[in-house]
């Protein structure tokens, strides 16, 4: 009986012997399996360093002037894609910085239009996310309508600052107010849900309630501020406003004012202006210029838009300080941002009106802008124009170009003056292809 329990403990001792040596043996052979994989992954980190280096960047299809996705800092499949290395492989993926959007530097506009193509679809989120974001940024402690400063983050179960400087890292997002790690970092769970999503054109994409792609990888607290569009994400460049289902995309806000010689005049006017536009949410073809008719789709027309300017004094100290009531126009158009285009230089603007129903077959009244320069060979001082059959005298702005505004079709006469000279007049006619007068 003493035998079998001496021989029961020696089994005991023997199996606690050898389970401890064998977990002892995994434990090396993880700590050697883990050295050799954070070794193969600096070495992948250090050969596309020195590939960056060591690149000729003046060979085709590298240039020194720009950075592109086919040049062989990003494309190099020897270098980067499946490399032997001793025991292993190492994959490495270089991608630009300047790619994405600088998160120190991005306007209001842009954080809203990559929170909500990202899945962020109710507007009071968005809202609050991209205030509170300008609002940790700034150096103040005023909060914004929908942002949060030290009243807000002090009253946290774990209470702290705002930072009210830069972001350092695109984690620090996770503390400011209405940012989640779900909205950051994306939540699709399923890798082939995932890749099918990213596989569409952001504004193809149909995401769930709560669902949510992520952020993060369109982010960027490096570089030198601007984004590089050679090698943005198709998210990058919509939500700076150059992509959508139209093509590269850009908004344009005139204003529409009237000037008149009675004030009531002028708001009768514009009444009636507004009036016109509000029957038309698009442009129609037969107001559209030649080169605006192979628009992919409809032009939309938005009237009555708030006032974006932010400068309001420049635009009315170009008008002489004749402030007037005006309406602001959007209007969206398709276009390249890449190809050139020359137009001739516009010196003269036609405004024309016309009965609602289009009954009259044509314009019962045209208006003209018209804009010239007086040249001579020697220096003028005290240089004048002005229209004869209305007495005005013509504007002149800085760089010396003379307008006057609000003329019919038919023929005027102008008066030149200068200090020391002799009056001249000269014959013009209106609508014409050049208004410019020699000495």
């Amino acid at each position: 009986m003493v035998v079998v329990w001496i021989l029961a403990f020696l089994g005991v001792v023997f199996t606690s012997f050898t389970f401890s040596m064998r977990t002892e043996l995994a434990a090396a052979g993880n700590f050697r399996e883990k050295a050799e994989t954070q070794s193969l992954a600096e070495a992948g980190i250090y050969r596309a360093a020195a590939e960056i280096i060591n690149a000729e960047r003046n060979v085709p299809p590298d240039s020194t002037l720009y950075d592109a996705l086919d040049e062989r800092w990003h494309s190099n499949p020897g270098a980067y894609e499946n490399v032997p290395l001793g025991r292993g492989t190492y994959w490495v993926t270089v991608s630009d910085e300047e790619s994405k959007i600088p998160l120190n530097g991005a306007t209001d506009a842009v954080l809203r239009r990559l929170f909500a193509q990202s899945g962020v679809k109710e507007g009071r989120v968005v809202s609050v996310i991209v205030d509170s974001i300008q609002d940790w940024r700034d150096p103040d402690k005023l909060h914004r309508l929908n942002g949060a400063e030290d009243d807000h983050y002090l009253s946290l179960p774990v209470p702290y600052k705002a930072k009210n400087g830069n972001f350092e890292t695109i984690d620090e997002l996770l503390l400011v107010k209405g940012v989640t790690p779900e909205i950051l970092y994306g939540n699709v769970a399923s890798p082939d849900r995932r890749a099918v999503l990213e596989a569409q054109p952001p504004w193809e994409r149909q995401l769930g309630p709560g669902e949510y792609l992520g952020v993060a990888r369109h982010l960027s607290v490096f570089g030198a501020g601007q984004v590089n569009v050679n090698t943005a994400s198709a998210e990058v460049l919509m939500a700076l406003g150059f992509g959508g289902p139209l093509g590269p995309i850009a908004s344009f806000g005139p204003m529409v004012t009237a000037w008149a010689t009675a004030p009531e005049d002028e708001h009768r006017l514009l009444a009636r202006t507004l009036m016109t536009f509000l029957r038309y949410p698009e442009l129609p073809d037969e107001a559209l210029p030649a080169s605006l008719l192979d628009q992919p789709n409809p032009i939309p027309l938005k009237v009555a838009q708030p006032d974006t300017l932010d400068k309001p004094s420049d635009l009315w100290s170009v008008l002489d300080n004749q402030q007037r009531p005006g309406l602001v126009l959007v209007v969206t158009l398709a276009f390249s941002p890449f190809a050139p285009t020359e137009q001739p230089l516009t010196r003269t603007a036609e405004f024309g009106f016309r009965q609602a129903d289009g009954a009259s077959g044509g314009m019962s009244h045209g208006y003209f802008s018209i804009s010239f320069n007086v040249n001579s060979k020697k220096p003028l001082a005290g240089l004048q124009v002005k229209l004869l059959e209305r007495g005005d005298l013509a504007v002149r702005d800085p760089n010396g170009e003379f307008s006057i505004r609000n003329l019919t079709p038919g023929e005027y006469t102008l008066e030149i003056t200068a200090d020391g000279h002799k009056a001249s007049r000269h014959k013009i006619k209106v609508p014409a292809a050049n208004y410019d007068i020699e000495l």
